[in-house]
């Protein structure tokens, strides 16, 4: 039990792990995964927006010497990455509960008010909001089956199937969020400057050099800045140096475009060698037209997050709607960053009008895991207050995650999934040498075709 209380968050990653084995691809699936793994196999330039941190990390990885496939090693690591940043969410969500009063707003008296009118010299002293104590043992309860619900929900569990890069912008975004977590319940307000919010802003940089929809925690993450430093000279000139960092990090790692594209790699999408290009490139121009297309698109892609919102966590969604509710009350400051997150994610990605929607979806996922975290403290407390003892709650919330894991397994199993290296092949060793293939289907044999060449 000792180790447990202290590697809690590993050892819900490693469960994880377990589940991701399970599932995980032998070959190339649909949409970008060949493309990917060859760009990574080869340190190459992948499609808009590039991906540098992406490419560089699969590379390193892709050299080191395992007893498997090369593509299988590259979708090991996208399961590796979802693990790790299971880890990373549970040590942030047990962070949160130990630190709920730094999410309450303070309110003052009217009596306290009156006083201070009469006396100004006399110190008031503060009312806070609702709040509960909870045992240690609790919270890590409730970070581990959080992180569960998390690790199983369908989009994020099929992450670690196959080579994409969501599966690294899970784990940059989880770390992003302990950062901001530490930043905000840590920093020093009498400091000018400092260390963790400087800190923020390189994991910041590193959300943002490997997916660009990184932006779309940056409005959570304005609130909570602002509601821990306020609007003053001190919070502007702490930001201005935050930049001063943000921005050499972030162009370091997006250098690794023009130079690598300079060597005229293999896989050279875009050939993103002058300004122009680079632009263009990590902005993801092609892919604009999409965007923001119409209200009717919109409407479409809010229906199938709505309809598709119970797919995702099964019956444990009741967990995190009543979370909602419990973080409003008792944690009201980190209930107000997740939902400023989800509407943020929700608005933005409703507004991309492509099929392979899920994936934008995935912060607003997050939210809702963080949300389910307080559902299962409520759940514990409530149980234990009638003197059940605490296996109950947790064979409970054990039979939760066992209906979500056979909700989510057959969608994401993709362990004898052949299909389109099958089809890829088929069409390849049909064709002459040097042969010039013209085709539109980029999911199911351009992408996987880059692998196979």
């Amino acid at each position: 039990m000792k180790y447990i209380q202290k590697y809690y968050y590993i050892l819900t990653g490693l469960i994880s792990f377990a589940f991701y084995l399970t599932t995980i691809a032998p070959s190339v699936i649909q949409i970008d995964t060949g493309e990917l793994a060859a760009v990574q196999c080869t340190l190459g330039i992948a499609h808009p927006t590039g991906y540098p941190l992406f490419t560089m990390l699969g590379y390193i990885f892709s050299l080191v010497p395992l007893p498997f496939s090369k593509i299988f090693q590259m979708n090991l690591l996208a399961a590796v990455y979802c693990a790790v940043a299971v880890s990373v969410f549970t040590f942030t969500a047990k962070l949160v509960l130990d630190n709920l009063n730094a999410f309450q707003f303070v309110l003052r008296s009217k009596q306290n008010s009156r006083k201070k009118k009469k006396d100004s010299n006399k110190i008031v002293q503060p009312v806070k909001t609702s709040s509960i104590e909870l045992s240690d043992t609790y919270k890590i309860i409730s970070a581990i089956f959080g992180g569960l619900f998390l690790a199983l929900s369908k989009t994020f569990w099929f992450q670690s199937t196959s080579v994409e890069v969501y599966s690294l912008h899970l784990l940059l975004i989880t770390v992003i969020i302990l950062v901001l977590i530490k930043a905000f319940t840590l920093s020093n307000e009498a400091k000018s400057i400092s260390k963790y919010w400087l800190f923020f802003a390189i994991t910041l940089a590193l959300g943002f050099s490997n997916h660009m929809t990184t932006l779309l925690i940056i409005p959570g993450v304005t609130y909570l800045y602002f509601v821990k430093n306020g609007f003053s000279s001190k919070s502007i000139k702490q930001i201005i140096f935050m930049l001063l960092i943000f921005f050499p990090v972030l162009l370091l790692i997006y250098s690794y475009l023009p130079i690598r594209a300079s060597q005229n790699p293999v896989m050279n999408w875009g050939n993103p060698i002058n300004w122009e290009r680079i632009i263009r490139h990590i902005s993801g121009q092609q892919y604009q037209v999409w965007l923001f297309s119409s209200t009717e698109a919109a409407a479409k892609q809010f229906n199938y997050f709505v309809g598709n919102l119970h797919k995702e966590f099964s019956i444990s969604l009741i967990v995190a709607i009543a979370g909602l509710i419990v973080s409003f009350i008792y944690a009201r400051k980190f209930f107000i960053f997740n939902i400023i997150v989800f509407l943020s994610t929700v608005l933005y990605s409703i507004n991309y009008d492509i099929n392979d929607i899920d994936s934008y979806f995935l912060l607003a996922y997050v939210s809702l895991a963080f949300f389910a975290v307080f559902g299962i403290v409520q759940l514990i407390l409530f149980l234990v207050k009638y003197k059940i003892i605490i296996i109950v709650p947790i064979s409970i919330l054990a039979v939760f995650l066992g209906l979500q894991f056979y909700s989510s397994y057959d969608d994401v199993n993709q362990k004898n999934n052949y299909t389109y290296e099958d089809y890829t092949l088929s069409l390849l060793n049909t064709l002459p040498k040097n042969s010039i293939v013209f085709s539109y289907q980029w999911d199911y044999f351009i992408s996987a075709s880059y692998y196979f060449q």
